[in-house]
């Protein structure tokens, strides 16, 4: 898939041949090495190297007029980027900022303005005219590489992340949702007793509690926060509430909230110290 370049009122080196072509012999393009998956920081790399054939372009590259660049493109978040790069390296993106369908193409923007343009190798149909060129146009173009970055499978679990924080009480915790993840930052010593319960025939009391705030938190964001769908958290957590077969209150009543988030802990919760109690008839 190619943007279009029609509408540019310049020469646009692109692959397109014969009559459509702006240049008649020179070349560009990337070549790209993409990572199988998604770092467990949440970043994407790809290895690049970009190939240029005019003498002209390349000038104004080395004379730092023009940049290699990828145009980045996500759809379902609205991102929007132009990452400019050296001639060859690694390009790493925050994957947690993507979903869906994402197009990289491959590009040579102006950075600086240039007056009277012009190639040996442009398409007789421009004669001998000369171009001026602003910040910001595009000069050439490669095919666009698309990428799907789908997180639905990834365990709402593995979206919650812990950290520990001097700045509150030794027993205190907090939540906080945020674009990419929820964490719970803890005090020193909640956080101990917090590592001791997850290895414990106990670990139920957490569900009880801790896991249970987590759930009512996100909930309550679901419902409160109108932008809180397109957070990675919020997408996979509403995979799970249909999985479940629940349904989001449409108002954050607290009542509503605390026995939706209730179900979603009772199996390792309270339905598991029960069992281990030994409570049942």
């Amino acid at each position: 898939m190619k943007l279009n370049t029609q509408a540019f009122p310049y020469p646009v080196l692109t692959n397109d041949e014969g009559a459509a072509a702006d240049y008649d012999d020179s070349a560009f393009q990337c070549n790209f090495e993409f990572d199988a998956e998604v770092q467990e920081d949440g970043n994407y790399s790809a290895n690049y190297s970009f190939l240029l054939s005019n003498d002209e372009i390349e000038a104004l590259i080395e004379s730092g007029h023009a940049n290699y660049a990828i145009d980045l493109s996500c759809s379902d978040t609205l991102k929007r980027q132009i990452i400019v790069l050296n001639s060859s390296g690694k390009l790493t993106v925050n994957a947690m900022e993507l979903y869906g369908k994402v197009e990289f193409t491959p590009i040579i923007v102006v950075k600086k303005q240039v007056k009277d343009f012009t190639s040996v190798d442009l398409n007789e149909e421009f004669d001998d005219l000369k171009f001026d060129l602003s910040v910001g146009d595009i000069i050439a173009m490669d095919d666009t590489h698309v990428k799907y970055f789908e997180f639905n499978n990834q365990s709402f679990d593995s979206l919650v992340k812990i950290r520990v924080s001097k700045d509150l009480d030794k027993f205190e915790y907090t939540v906080e949702p945020t674009m990419n993840f929820i964490y719970i930052t803890m005090g020193s010593e909640i956080h101990k007793l917090y590592k001791e319960l997850q290895n414990s025939k106990y670990k139920s009391v957490l569900g009880m509690s801790l896991f249970k705030d987590v759930v009512f938190i996100a909930i309550q964001d679901l419902i409160e926060n109108e932008e809180a769908e397109t957070q990675q958290w919020a997408r996979s957590f509403k995979n799970k509430i249909a999985e479940f077969g629940f349904e989001v209150p449409e108002e954050a009543d607290f009542n509503q909230v605390n026995l939706l988030a209730q179900k979603f802990v009772r199996e390792i919760g309270v339905e598991k110290l029960f069992k281990d109690l030994k409570l049942g008839g």
